[in-house]
């Protein structure tokens, strides 16, 4: 078995899956809409990450990409919430918004050196925060600051106390789709010159 086609598990139940590694091609929407999945491990020997290709899985924790990815296609991992993805080899390259209305954490080689900074970017994500990390040891991560991309907001975080600053350019609309997965660690918000507004239910649910 060396593919799995366009749209070939969408829309499925299953919760877990062991794809083989000798799969080298998943087309486009291959696990999409896989409501139930928690975890995923792709297959060791693929090579591009296409679009769609696990986008809108709401269960979806782990995902596991093998060191011969060299592509993430747009939106491959678009519309998850809270799903850590762990990268085990170089940076491959990104498309603009391979993280499409994503709240991901991204955990990369820490001593790979083709993880710079000009990697490291949103990539059209909601809420991302990239971490270096040990392969041998995934469970061993330290959380660093967590970079809000593409609302105009920035969250520094000192242990389990985190100050949100929102900036004036922010679309108060766009806040909504952010705020779920950090109620946990937001200690204190700051609304700088230039909200407009706040959405109604903004804070509904904080602790």
């Amino acid at each position: 078995m060396t593919s799995v086609g366009r749209n070939a598990l969408q829309n499925t139940k299953i919760s877990s899956i062991e794809l083989p590694d000798s799969i080298e091609e998943m087309g486009m929407v291959a696990l999409g809409s896989s409501h139930n999945l928690k975890t995923l491990r792709l297959p060791a020997n693929l090579k591009v990450v296409s679009q769609f290709i696990v986008t809108d899985c709401p269960a979806l924790s782990e995902i596991y990409v093998g060191d011969q990815v060299t592509v993430v296609e747009d939106r491959a991992f678009a519309n998850l919430s809270g799903t850590t993805v762990y990268f085990t080899g170089d940076a491959p390259s990104f498309y603009s918004e391979s993280f499409r209305f994503s709240s991901v954490r991204v955990c990369y080689p820490k001593d790979n050196e083709t993880w710079t900074e000009a990697v490291r970017q949103p990539y059209g994500a909601t809420a991302i925060s990239w971490i270096p990390y040990d392969p041998e040891n995934p469970d061993d991560i330290v959380e660093p600051d967590i970079w809000i991309a593409d609302l105009g907001v920035a969250l520094s975080q000192n242990e389990e106390i985190c100050e949100w600053i929102i900036q004036g350019e922010s679309n108060p609309d766009n806040l909504m789709g952010v705020l779920p997965g950090y109620m946990n660690i937001v200690a204190s918000v700051i609304f700088e010159d230039g909200i407009p507004y706040v959405v109604p239910g903004l804070f509904n649910g904080f602790p």
